[in-house]
């Protein structure tokens, strides 16, 4: 699909606590138009965050746009118990919902995050290590989210999973740390 114009973007987040740790469910959808050819399709994605999880394609639409918007609002208000024509981005979830997140813009730059090593197991010095650039760039869009939010305490602890060391690590952007949630080591980051 060449030449295709986002016309919509829409982030969700689940805060649910299962024993013994607390995770979070994202989903996202894009409405898109494909304005050489007018059809209209919408993209999803979800699965716990700091994952890639799964994805879905549907279209193209043919009752066009107002079909496409429709079947969204439906969705839109099923996960969030919110009408799609009423959302406020950044409004605390109803109970056991997902909430419907700020739109953060992407930085052309590359944020640069990094974990403080101390007393590491297999010997590597004791200093900061840079983050891998994918887990990089989700942080930040974590970060960038936590602070849209103005701080909101829901948004600080969020879950990260790092291809590179098959690890999951717990990050807390209100104390700016993170717990490998396999060993339980917290390390700073910044």
């Amino acid at each position: 699909m060449q030449g295709n114009t986002i016309i919509f973007t829409c982030a969700l987040l689940l805060w649910i606590v299962p024993k013994p740790m607390m995770a979070f469910i994202f989903f996202r959808s894009l409405l898109m138009t494909n304005l050489q050819n007018p059809e209209y399709y919408l993209f999803s994605r979800w699965g716990h965050t700091g994952i890639n999880g799964q994805c879905k394609l549907e279209g193209p639409f043919e009752g066009g746009e107002k079909e496409v918007e429709s079947y969204f609002a439906r969705a839109f208000e099923s996960k969030t118990g919110v009408e799609w024509k009423h959302a406020v981005r950044g409004a605390p979830p109803e109970a056991e919902k997902y909430e419907f997140l700020q739109s953060i813009p992407k930085s052309e730059d590359t944020a640069i995050w990094f974990y403080y090593l101390k007393n590491d197991p297999v010997g590597k010095s004791d200093g900061w290590y840079e983050y891998d650039e994918d887990n990089a760039a989700l942080v930040e869009e974590l970060q960038g989210q936590y602070m849209a939010s103005d701080y909101a305490g829901r948004l600080s602890t969020r879950f990260v999973h790092s291809s590179s060391s098959g690890f999951t690590y717990k990050i807390n952007l209100s104390s700016m740390t993170q717990q490998n949630t396999r060993t339980g080591k917290t390390r700073p980051i910044q």
